[in-house]
């Protein structure tokens, strides 16, 4: 059932959007405020990072019109940029083509001694790669009007959105883009444009969030790593504590806004963007069960009678129910065991701890209390473990007790054109009714 708000109550989460957004802005005084340039990886030779579809939000966005002088011109700026870029990546490919080329000479160890090489020409390939892009973001600035300029920042916004959100999102809910959801939905113009105003407000409430979760990755990935590599002693918790608060932050903007979108979309298109988005929340927990694809199966009969009919649909009702509960209970273990920090991190600068070990040395009493503190600590995590893996075992029951019931429906025929043969079991299971899987697996919307 679609969920309804009232404008009261949802002017209330907005305001408590704000006042967390402003209170995660406050605990991470430790870190910059400056937006963090995007990571050396989104810049390779082998793809272009400035694409031509952010040229075409660009024109949206910031232009508003594709039939508008500047649209042209940037076009124009954008054909150029392509040329000098595809010129400097087939000098890095080819460089390191002829890199690989000759350590093969070298025998069965020669890849180790190009390393270096390789990271060299990377690396002046990135600054030019750089240096171009920031050149034709300049030159578009020089042709915007001063109310196209006003509207730039935007087009910024919605970037770092695309890029960040999904690649570096890592918890249940964090890589989920709300947008990129609602415009896979194919409405109408009219419809597209009446949600606006609230994606708006998303994209501008998400903003704060990834950029405070890029500029605390960038302080902790080498900390982090050397912590797990047993390099340092530094205290890992708290550090992978610091970074799992951004992770909640971004999450629960995204989980506000879902439930937000979803009461402002059409009926016809609320359940649609739900599913959507517990699929790219929660991807394992929300597939297609063994028990959606044997109903389809079984619905694509031609000879079921009305009887048959509203026994089976009795049968797939109380199974809706009862998966949904289990479901629910799938998604808090979920959240759970992402709150979890890892022992390698856990143990880490604590008591003698170093990368998740007791070290060596003079203090045997904080070795002892290490070592009990570890081992709490880890059956902790073997208890969250086993209570998920008894969900799932009861999701697999499930299903198996809904394919018999189902089967002993049919007629001896009918078994034998939908057996009840065992597969490997799928997890989680998708609470969609009969005529809508019908629908869309026949390709319809």
């Amino acid at each position: 059932m679609m969920t309804q708000y009232r404008p009261r109550t949802e002017r209330l989460q907005r305001w408590c959007g704000l006042v967390v957004a402003i209170v995660m802005s406050g605990l991470a005084v430790t870190y910059a405020s400056a937006v963090p340039p995007f990571g050396d990886e989104m810049y390779h030779p082998n793809r272009i990072f400035l694409t031509k579809a952010d040229v075409q939000n660009l024109q949206h966005v910031v232009i508003e019109s594709t039939d508008a002088p500047e649209s042209a011109l940037i076009e124009g700026m954008y054909a150029g940029y392509t040329r000098a870029w595809g010129q400097r990546a087939r000098t890095a490919r080819n460089r390191i083509k002829q890199i690989r080329d000759e350590a093969r000479g070298l025998g069965p160890d020669g890849h180790k001694t190009i390393r270096p090489q390789m990271d060299s020409v990377y690396a002046e390939f990135r600054l030019d790669a750089r240096s171009l892009e920031a050149e034709f973001i300049e030159n578009v600035k020089k042709v915007l009007t001063e109310e196209q300029q006003i509207r730039f920042p935007k087009f910024e916004r919605d970037r770092r959105r695309h890029n960040w959100l999904r690649r570096h999102g890592q918890i249940a809910g964090e890589r989920a883009d709300i947008v990129d959801l609602v415009d896979k939905l194919r409405m109408s113009d009219e419809a597209r444009t009446a949600i606006t105003p609230t994606l708006d407000e998303y994209s501008n409430e998400m903003d704060q969030p990834l950029i405070d979760r890029e500029v605390v990755l960038l302080d902790s990935n080498k900390r982090l790593d050397a912590i797990r590599k047993g390099e340092s002693n530094e205290d890992g918790e708290m550090l992978y504590r610091q970074v799992l608060l951004r992770r909640r932050a971004i999450r629960d903007v995204n989980t506000r806004y879902a439930d937000i979108v979803q009461s402002e979309l059409p009926e016809a298109y609320a359940l649609e963007f739900r599913d959507a988005y517990n699929h790219s929340s929660y991807p394992r927990i929300y597939a297609k069960s063994q028990a959606d694809n044997y109903l389809y199966k079984v619905f694509r009969l031609q000879d079921l009678d009305d009887e048959q009919m509203n026994k089976i649909d009795l049968l797939e009702a109380n199974y809706r129910a009862e998966n949904q509960v289990i479901i629910q209970r799938l998604v808090a273990a979920q959240h759970k065991r992402d709150e979890q920090v890892p022992m390698s991190f856990k143990m880490a600068g604590k008591s003698g701890a170093k990368g998740g070990s007791p070290a060596g040395g003079s203090q045997g009493g904080s070795v002892a209390q290490a070592e009990i503190a570890a081992d709490v600590a880890s059956r902790g995590n073997a208890n969250a473990i086993n209570a998920e893996r008894d969900l799932w075992s009861q999701r697999r029951d499930l299903d198996s007790q809904f394919i018999s019931s189902v089967y002993d429906v049919l007629t001896p025929g009918q078994q034998e054109q939908v057996p009840k043969t065992e597969t490997r079991p799928q997890p989680g299971g998708r609470p969609r009714g009969r005529l809508e899987d019908t629908r869309n697996d026949n390709g319809g919307g």
